[in-house]
């Protein structure tokens, strides 16, 4: 009996894969807009709710130059700057590395230092440190032309 039971279960699997594939939504992979600036817009905009959402102290956002890439792609960034503590850091690349559509970082850049008053004139702890960190962030958009299709 539990032979059979079993074999029941196996046999429904693939019903069952079929079924959490429909219903899942299709993930989102691409910045939103038709124009390279809107896309970044839409990247300045995420990044800044992220800051905000960490209590980070955004410095700077500059919008890179856009390039196109391979399988009708345009790549777009921007340039941050921001300090923060390591516990706020650390949070805010948690939380870029898990936004959709996926965003990329890459030149990473920290550079610490300790906040002056530290008690008792002992070594800082790391939340006694301020960190400066700059760093590039990427995210893509469909290749069309404005206004149309690709």
């Amino acid at each position: 009996m539990q032979a059979a039971h079993l074999k029941a279960l196996a046999d429904s699997l693939p019903r069952l894969r079929a079924s959490l594939n429909e219903s899942l939504p299709a993930p989102v992979m691409t910045l939103t807009g038709g124009t390279d600036a809107v896309a970044a817009a839409s990247l300045q905009g995420a990044i800044q709710d992220m800051v905000k959402a960490v209590g980070a102290g955004l410095g700077s956002i500059e919008i890179m130059p856009s390039e196109g890439g391979s399988e009708g792609l345009r790549r777009v960034g921007l340039k941050v700057t921001l300090s923060g503590d390591l516990k706020t850091v650390t949070r805010l690349l948690l939380a870029i590395d898990q936004a959709s559509p996926p965003i990329l970082v890459d030149e990473l850049q920290i550079h610490g230092n300790a906040v002056q008053g530290a008690s008792n004139g002992a070594q800082p702890s790391a939340d006694d440190q301020r960190l400066d960190v700059s760093f590039a962030v990427y995210g893509f958009r469909l290749d069309q032309p404005e206004g149309g299709r690709p």
